[in-house]
């Protein structure tokens, strides 16, 4: 196997069958839904005032459909690194692989989980006036 200094420019290098995948993705997948969550729940609450003062409940849905745009991707781009990273059935794998496919399959349920919570605290904007 080349090393990175040996490869032509433009290359990549091979993944090595002992890195993990993307860490920055697996991090994403793990966070993003939270963040999105908190986000939602941060903002919401101190534009309540300006909203009720414009009449303009259609802020409350921007936010909304911002942050759950979040934490879809947390969940499509932990999807695309489980996908990445090799299953061996009846294996036993080593363990950055093992630590990725954990991270991974942590990462699509708790943007699913969070994508929840967020459709949850949308619903009472629906219906109700930020006056009321």
């Amino acid at each position: 196997m080349a090393t990175e200094s040996q490869l032509p420019p433009g290359v990549p290098p091979a993944p090595s069958p002992n890195s993990p995948a993307n860490l920055f993705a697996l991090w994403w997948g793990i966070l993003i839904g939270p963040l999105a969550w908190a986000t939602d729940l941060g903002i919401s609450y101190p534009i309540t005032q300006s909203l009720c003062a414009f009449n303009h409940a259609w802020g409350f849905h921007v936010i909304t459909v911002c942050t759950l745009a979040l934490a879809v991707s947390g969940a499509v781009v932990a999807r695309r690194e489980l996908a990445l990273v090799p299953r061996a059935p009846g294996e036993k794998l080593p363990r950055p692989i093992e630590r990725s496919r954990f991270m991974a399959q942590l990462g699509i349920a708790l943007s699913v989980l969070f994508m929840i919570v967020i459709l949850a605290e949308s619903v009472p904007k629906l219906g109700i006036s930020p006056c009321q």
